[in-house]
């Protein structure tokens, strides 16, 4: 996944966050890409 494709996913993101309908298809790839991340680091 390319980091443009990334950054606007997370756009999408935040703004569906901002209107109160938080996407899965949006939250999962979150959890999967940030959390191993931090946990490693």
């Amino acid at each position: 996944m390319s980091d443009k494709k990334m950054w606007n996913a997370s756009r999408f993101c935040v703004s569906s966050l901002r209107r109160g309908h938080a996407n899965l298809l949006c939250i999962v790839p979150i959890l999967v890409y940030v959390l191993p991340k931090h946990v490693h680091s």
